[in-house]
């Protein structure tokens, strides 16, 4: 599966904004049916239930919150290549790939 559009941190503010949303959900038609408290009686406490949809969009935030920033090895390994002078781009799959992201052609498929 290729996910576009999604940069660094935009994944996590995503993740984030997600599992936030879902961590407030409330049901509201248990909320409408009860009963206002009578004098004297403590009002009971407000219950959420979180469905296990909204567990899961929780651990994806908790994975992509603890993933690293910076993948380090990667970045040691691009420098060495460049400093060697064995580093290069093949500027048609760059251009391949540019024109099917924008084409939304599936992965591999080359533009016509």
């Amino acid at each position: 599966m290729r996910v576009s559009g999604l940069e660094g941190n935009d994944f996590r503010k995503d993740a984030a904004r997600l599992a936030s949303a879902a961590s407030r959900t409330v049901d509201v038609g248990k909320a409408a049916q009860s009963k206002p408290p009578t004098e004297g009686v403590p009002p009971q406490g407000d219950s959420v239930a979180i469905s296990g949809q909204a567990r899961q969009i929780q651990q994806v935030r908790e994975l992509a919150l603890a993933a690293p920033d910076v993948r380090d090895e990667k970045v040691a390994e691009l420098k060495a290549r460049i400093k060697a002078g064995t580093y290069a781009v093949d500027s048609r799959k760059v251009a391949e790939k540019l024109l099917a992201e924008e084409l939304h052609l599936p992965p591999d498929e080359p533009p016509v």
